[in-house]
């Protein structure tokens, strides 16, 4: 009998971060892009009311994305929930996570 051996994969930290963040956005995340007076404009968020939760998902996000800022906004008493963004570079992750959770319909 002549087996091959699988090739094994190799994950990493940052891949393991990505996965929880991609899980994550699944759920309670959202993002798009929208015409404004002052140009096209672009929104991208983790949303949810637990702070453990967001805590976790900034330190993956770090991990995740190194050269990249995030920031938690407190909009529990507005939205009922708290919301973290990117610092700056928005249509970066607008165009990375469309592609992957959106359909042309915007679904």
């Amino acid at each position: 009998m002549n087996l091959k051996k699988k090739e094994e994969i190799q994950y990493d930290e940052k891949d393991y971060a990505k996965a929880y963040i991609y899980g994550f956005f699944m759920g309670d995340g959202s993002c798009g892009a929208y015409d404004s007076k002052w140009g096209i404009k672009y929104s991208w968020a983790l949303n949810n009311s637990n702070n453990e939760i967001i805590t976790e998902l900034l330190s993956k996000l770090k991990i995740a994305y190194p050269d990249d800022n995030f920031k938690k906004l407190d909009t529990i008493k507005s939205s009922g929930v708290y919301k973290i963004v990117p610092v700056g570079k928005i249509k970066k992750f607008v165009n990375e996570y469309r592609e992957i959770f959106y359909n042309k319909k915007k679904i």
